[in-house]
């Protein structure tokens, strides 16, 4: 990078582009219209001085780099302007690229995409850093950006180098999401239906996405509303499906309501009759009540994946346990439960 006495200037061209040429921005003439409409523009290219132009890409198989890291900062300049309202409108423009991309392109990962300039890479690769900003939180998150810049300052990076600052930085280990999200291809798709039972609501989850889609493993919001009020917790998906038991009786039940998942919902069936079924997982304070009409045998996992119960349950059957999300795999069924 020789240009370090050089200030930064946008060029004018006659082609409708947008290309990070270090210092030396080029924009397409269609830009200036006085109405500041292609604003983002000129945001995502200079964005790329720091990711594209300071740190590059040792591979084009880390294209995703350059284009998802230059897509996120100009949604957050967008943010940071014009309010998280105005912010959250691009990102479901940008949840829309995704959906037509995988519905006109063959699938592909982010990680060694066929495709340098794919719907994927920018808007994917943009999505992948919004979900880890929502799982660790906007202090730690830029917090690790800020060490992965320094980290690889003037240098070339890699996926795997960015896992590794985020490991860094966070002492947490994102691998299982990367292998998620970066090195295959997809995304979350689902099937909802929620029912009332007793003193408990039941949203079942269902994923449904086609292979060469993984299944996810991921934490995801969930929001009801009760006579005593609303309520907003998180919980794990793990598998192809879940029943997610929340407290009380609701009236209204929302999959990840703040839309911090890149996710479809298929078909959001709200206020289903409650499916019959010989086993049930009940959260009640200080623990989950199991109910069964048969022996059947139960694991209970908490939120490491840890086993903390095994057993059978025949009629009911209280496990004292401490506040926090459990994992509960009951008569075949999977159950993931909030504990208040």
């Amino acid at each position: 990078y020789p240009f370090f006495d050089e200030k930064i200037a946008c060029a004018e061209t006659e082609d409708r582009i947008g290309v990070e040429p270090q210092t030396l921005v080029l924009v397409g003439h269609h830009t200036f219209t006085g109405d500041l409409s292609w604003e983002y523009v000129f945001a995502h290219e200079l964005a790329h001085q720091w990711w594209g132009d300071c740190l590059t890409p040792a591979t084009w198989a880390d294209i995703w780099l350059n284009e998802g890291f230059a897509v996120f900062s100009d949604f957050y300049f967008t943010e940071r302007t014009y309010g998280p309202d105005s912010a959250l409108s691009r990102w479901r423009w940008a949840k829309e690229m995704v959906w037509l991309d995988d519905t006109t392109m063959p699938p592909y990962p982010l990680y060694g995409s066929p495709y340098l300039t794919g719907l994927m890479v920018y808007y994917k690769g943009a999505w992948v850093l919004r979900m880890l900003r929502w799982m660790l939180g906007d202090s730690l998150f830029f917090s690790a950006l800020r060490h992965y810049f320094s980290r690889y300052y003037m240098g070339l990076v890699t996926t795997q180098g960015f896992l590794g600052a985020l490991y860094e930085a966070t002492g947490r280990d994102f691998g299982w999401f990367f292998d998620q999200w970066v090195y295959q291809p997809g995304f979350l798709k689902v099937d909802t239906s929620w029912w009332v039972s007793g003193d408990s609501t039941y949203l079942e989850v269902r994923q449904v996405q086609e292979p060469p889609a993984p299944y996810y493993s991921i934490p995801v919001e969930v929001s009801w509303s009760t006579p005593q009020g609303e309520r907003l917790d998180t919980f794990w998906l793990r598998g192809p499906a879940d029943t997610l038991a929340l407290e009380g009786r609701a009236t209204e039940v929302a999959l990840d309501p703040n839309e911090w998942l890149l996710m479809s919902v298929m078909n959001g069936n709200q206020g289903a009759p409650e499916p019959e079924s010989p086993a049930l997982v009940v959260p009640k304070k200080g623990g989950l009540l199991l109910l069964s009409s048969s022996s059947t045998p139960f694991e209970v996992y908490d939120a490491s994946g840890r086993l903390v119960a095994k057993g059978k349950v025949l009629g009911k059957k209280l496990l004292r346990l401490r506040r926090g999300v459990y994992h509960a795999v009951l008569g075949g069924r999977a159950f993931t439960s909030l504990v208040p």
